[in-house]
């Protein structure tokens, strides 16, 4: 009997089945005759294949017979959700969740089909990460802004239990030789129960580092973060001189204020148990007055440093480590550096906390974002440095998969997540992507943004230009190693005689061109700054600064005399999606908008330019993607905004006389590419 193999038998281009009986045909259609055009014997039985109403069914194509009874093919979460087939025993591969799922009817709807391995719960909400931790896998949900965890499926073998890390949101630091703000409270847990449910998520803000001159006050308070039953509390604004108080209590305490001649030492705040340490204790010597410097805002790990001498502000408390978001220790909740008059500043403790102001006019610095670090003391008054916001909090959920539903990344570098089939790596600093050999990767998508600029001294200023942004849908990598440099904002000034600092460059390692740091906004009097996107201008028609080809836009004009110079509004900031607006003689410009990507898997601006500042006017507003919001010297005295961090946004011009200069929010680097 002849054996007809692939590729062995040539003539025939195709056998079709005709009840119990093989006809085969040449190629060009005609039919052969057994025993004549093929030699050897044909036997065999054959059935025929019945409800296939399609002529050739090819591998990669999807298939759903007519009547809707069965389906198959990859499709995502969302394109699942809008019906593809919603009948009972449609069978689908989602590429969301890495899972097969079937649909079960309206009552048990979406189901996800088990494998043999064991598996988890199934969950959704936050962005995603899958690692391995002594050999065991693990799914973390990470919350940068509130919303619901919500458990969708319990697991049959595996614990239906979560660890959860919740971080609040860290203060501000003080004015007038001011305390550090103390650091969100910090909760972690392991072993917590859930069910088919959801569970509410509250991120809790950073403080507003305020500088309402002439009257002084402790910092603000941040705010509390929730998961479910589990509260974290805000930490603690820190002390001012002139407000006679101690730092506030908080989930970390803030640092005492600077004492005046012939008064006590102001302590720092208490911090709760359990989630913090207590504020440092201001600098206490009856004859230096006014020279006096405050504590260091306590940290999740450590108390806040004393002030060691009149000039010196204490050191931020330490925060603490955890692994629950990516399987390797990240460090939350560090407390503000004290304000003080050293040319050095105090740093702030590890895990986000900023450094406190100095004599050269620099505010205290910024909190980070999603850390709970309090902000920065600041200095001796409003013009020697304003004090820093503290960062807003995080909250982390993590609980155990199977092997068979974890996801790897093709790279390493940066925060890893996924989400929407993507695999996400975010470099909010400096860092190293690195594309092994082999990894099937050749192309990424990209979004890069520089820093964005601070604004200038004085009122009536042009707000900051956003940082540089550069975008690619498909950019070519390969196997190497690129190193990112992330650019930092633009320093606010506190002097008129430091003009307003750009923001700096970032690098993408050659895969994309450089983005320029944001341009300065202008003080008093003065052109906006060029760069990325231009800074801008201040009043008396001065010009905005311009914005870089294929990056951003430039800055708004400052208003022309309108022979009452109290009633001149400084130009906005560009942004990277338009120009900064124009002052006029009742309103400070408006920030150019920034662009609006989903590459993180949830549409997001960056690079939004700062409002610029007015006087007993209406401050511009603050462009879509960070930019800071414009200051405005009326009744209740207040300083303008600094961008937003991690978004390359510009700071807010500054509004009433003796303002200091807001900052630039810092840039970032994100790539993704299909998990």
């Amino acid at each position: 009997m002849a054996i007809i193999r692939q590729n062995s038998v040539s003539g025939i281009n195709s056998i079709t089945a005709q009840g119990n009986v093989l006809d085969f045909y040449d190629n060009a259609g005609n039919k052969l005759t057994i025993g004549a055009d093929v030699t050897g014997d044909v036997t065999g039985t054959a059935s025929n294949a019945t409800g296939i109403t399609t002529t050739q069914i090819n591998v990669g194509d999807t298939f759903l017979k007519s009547n809707n009874q069965i389906g198959l093919g990859q499709t995502t979460t969302s394109a699942r959700d809008a019906g593809i087939s919603t009948a009972t025993g449609t069978i689908i591969y989602n590429e969301t969740k890495g899972a097969i799922e079937i649909y079960k009817g309206n009552v048990l709807g979406w189901v996800q089909i088990k494998e043999d391995t064991p598996t988890g719960l199934t969950a959704s909400g936050g962005l995603l990460n899958d690692y391995t931790v002594g050999g065991l896998y693990y799914r973390s949900h990470t919350f940068t802004g509130s919303g619901s965890f919500v458990v969708e499926e319990i697991s049959t073998t595996l614990p239906n239990e979560v660890d959860y890390m919740v971080v609040a949101g860290g203060a501000s630091g003080a004015t007038d030789t001011g305390g550090g703000g103390g650091a969100g409270g910090m909760r972690t847990g392991t072993g917590k129960s859930v069910n088919t449910q959801s569970y509410t998520v509250t991120i809790g803000g950073g403080g507003w580092g305020r500088f309402p001159y002439p009257t002084q006050a402790t910092g603000n308070d941040g705010s509390d973060s929730v998961f479910d039953n589990i509260t974290s509390t805000g930490g603690g604004g820190g002390g001012s001189r002139d407000a006679g108080t101690a730092g506030n209590p908080g989930g970390s305490g803030g640092g005492g204020g600077g004492s005046e001649s012939n008064a006590a030492a102001r302590v720092g705040g208490t911090g709760s148990a359990g989630q913090g340490n207590d504020g440092g204790t201001a600098y206490n010597d009856p004859n230096q007055g006014s020279n006096s410097a405050g504590g260091g805002g306590g940290g999740a790990g450590a108390v806040g440093g004393n002030s060691p001498g009149p000039t010196v502000g204490g050191f931020g408390g330490a925060g603490l480590a955890n692994t629950y978001a990516y399987g390797t220790p990240v460090t939350y909740a560090g407390g503000g550096g004290g304000g003080g008059h050293s040319s050095t500043p105090s740093p702030g403790g590890t895990g986000g906390g900023g450094a406190g102001s100095t004599n050269s006019g620099v505010r205290g610095s910024l909190g980070q974002v999603n850390t709970g670090g309090g902000g920065g003391g600041g200095s001796g008054g409003p013009s020697n440095g304003g004090p820093g916001s503290g960062g807003s909090g995080v909250v982390v959920v993590r609980y155990q998969i199977g092997s068979g539903e974890y996801r790897a990344a093709k790279a390493s570098g940066g925060f890893i997540t996924f989400s929407g089939g993507k695999t996400i790596h975010k470099f909010i600093s400096s860092g190293t992507f690195t594309v092994p050999a082999p990894s099937g990767l050749s192309s990424v998508e990209i979004l890069a943004v520089a820093g964005g600029g601070g604004s200038g001294f004085n009122d009536r200023g042009g707000g900051g230009g956003a940082g540089g942004l550069r975008y690619s849908a498909s950019a070519p990598v390969s196997a190497q190693a690129y190193t990112i440099t992330v650019g930092a904002g633009g320093a606010g000034t506190g002097t008129s005689n430091n003009p307003p600092r750009n923001g700096s460059d970032t690098t993408t390692g050659g895969i994309l061109s450089t983005c320029t740091g944001g341009g300065g906004g202008a003080q008093t009097v003065s052109s906006g700054g060029p760069g990325g996107s231009g800074g801008g201008g201040s009043v008396y028609g001065e010009s905005g600064g311009t914005g870089s080809a294929g990056q951003g836009n430039n800055g708004g004009t400052g208003s022309p005399n309108p022979g009452n110079g109290n009633d001149a509004c400084g130009g906005g900031g560009g942004g990277a999606g338009a120009v900064g607006g124009n002052g006029t003689g009742s309103a400070g410009g408006s920030g150019g908008d920034g662009l609006q990507y989903a590459i993180t898997g949830t549409s997001v601006y960056y690079a939004g330019g700062g409002g610029g500042g007015a006087f007993n006017q209406t401050a511009g507003t603050a462009g879509q993607g960070g930019g800071g919001v414009g200051g405005r010297n009326a009744t209740t005295p207040r300083e303008q905004q600094s961008g937003d961090v991690n978004t390359g946004g510009g700071a807010g011009g500054g509004g009433g006389p003796a303002a200091n200069g807001g900052e630039g929010g810092s840039g970032v680097v994100i790539i993704s590419y299909p998990t």
